[in-house]
């Protein structure tokens, strides 16, 4: 549910894009809605870093009851506000409570879960982004067509009526199962700290970089071709029909992904994911049909959500239960800045290249280099079989 109001907040812009161009008074241009991206991205970063410290056992219910009143609160803002200067801050402090709100939830499906179900209910969890994106192009299609469109965040200010039930549900202890090491554990190097810079200590340094680098890439892509590719696809026009068939084929890939990452290398997961959507900007400029091209939106979005999602699930499991937070956190955070240059990114290919192949191959770029990254992070090694490996090491035979 938590994830699902985080999707219909985060979309809900994407969803009303016509409105705010043709607005009256506001002036709103293509590039002014990459710059509400951007620091809607970055407030999410900011946030990101700061809930490192605020999901500790005793800290999380009242971190997320708090995140979720902060959404809603600039949600209200942004639907009543007359200002676009005010608009714009209010989607900026609205990303600061989403980029808390994230890793909190991730962190604490991961702990409630059996271990060998970890992936699983994390990735059906995070597959409520998507869905509440759904939800955001259905009420702006159905309940709220002909009407102002800020009407569609007065309706995201709604979950704070559900304060009490996050208040009683949420769990205030810490089950055993929690600090239980999976498959995907890595277990051969020591915890020196639960603090960020612990993350950079001998042995995770490498594997923070990469996971870092991987969700900077995954970031860009959602944020890049979520909010461009209908500016891209000159047979695409409706943002409606793009958001449902992008949403539409993140939830599936993040539901059938999440039935298997618990049985298979959460590496294996995450790159073919990738490749998948790699595909799917290949295709795209050479399509004509318009079901072929919807159809390739949604593996585009299976793919590239999809990642995100098994990425933060194979963090969470990555980590000891003592750097759990830290590391997503951390992840979540510089991934945030790929979401704050990922518009950015795509208005500079545009004005670059007129050609639509070009442009397109150009976003495959950054897809080689997470695939890259993924590759390239250690195998989680059990203690058991690092000591047997030590111990192989430091045996000599005896000369007779």
């Amino acid at each position: 549910m938590l994830y699902f109001v985080f999707g219909y907040d985060l979309f809900a812009q994407q969803v009303v894009a016509p409105s705010l161009l043709n607005h009256s008074t506001w002036r709103v241009t293509p590039g002014t809605l990459a710059l509400l991206a951007s620091i809607t991205a970055l407030g999410g970063a900011i946030g990101a870093f700061v809930s490192s410290g605020l999901s500790s056992t005793r800290r999380r219910r009242a971190s997320i009851a708090i995140s979720v009143g902060w959404i809603s609160g600039c949600m209200l803002f942004a639907g009543v506000t007359s200002s676009f200067v005010a608009f714009g801050v209010s989607r900026f402090l609205l990303g600061i409570g989403l980029g808390v709100l994230a890793p909190l939830i991730c962190v604490l499906v991961v702990d409630w879960s059996r271990p060998e179900r970890r992936s699983l209910y994390c990735c059906v969890a995070q597959s409520g982004i998507p869905l509440g994106a759904l939800a955001a192009a259905g009420a702006d299609h159905t309940l709220l067509a002909g009407t102002n469109f800020q009407w569609m965040f007065l309706l995201g200010a709604l979950p704070i009526l559900l304060g009490p039930v996050y208040w009683t549900l949420i769990p205030v202890e810490e089950p055993l199962e929690a600090s239980v090491p999976d498959r995907a554990t890595r277990q051969d190097a020591r915890v020196v700290t639960s603090e960020w810079w612990g993350l950079f200590e001998r042995g995770w340094l490498l594997a923070s970089t990469l996971f870092s680098i991987a969700s900077f890439i995954g970031l860009l892509m959602i944020y890049g071709v979520g909010y461009w590719l209908p500016t891209l696809i000159a047979d695409l026009s409706s943002t409606f029909e793009f958001v449902i068939a992008f949403n539409s084929g993140a939830v599936a890939v993040t539901l059938l992904f999440a039935a298997i990452a618990d049985r298979v290398p959460s590496k294996l997961c995450i790159v073919t994911l990738f490749m998948c959507a790699m595909v799917a900007m290949y295709v795209l400029p050479s399509l004509e049909s318009r079901l072929a091209i919807l159809g390739m939106v949604a593996l585009a979005g299976g793919g590239i959500l999809g990642a995100q999602n098994v990425l933060c699930a194979y963090v969470a499991r990555y980590y000891p239960r003592p750097m759990r937070s830290t590391a997503l956190s951390f992840t979540l955070g510089v991934g945030r800045f790929g979401s704050f240059i990922g518009p950015s990114y795509v208005i500079l290919l545009l004005g670059v290249s007129s050609d639509p192949k070009s442009d397109f191959y150009d976003l495959v770029t950054p897809v080689v280099i997470g695939i890259a990254a993924i590759l390239m992070v250690p195998a989680p090694t059990s203690r058991q079989s690092a000591k047997k490996a030590q111990c192989e090491s430091s045996w000599r035979p005896t000369s007779t």
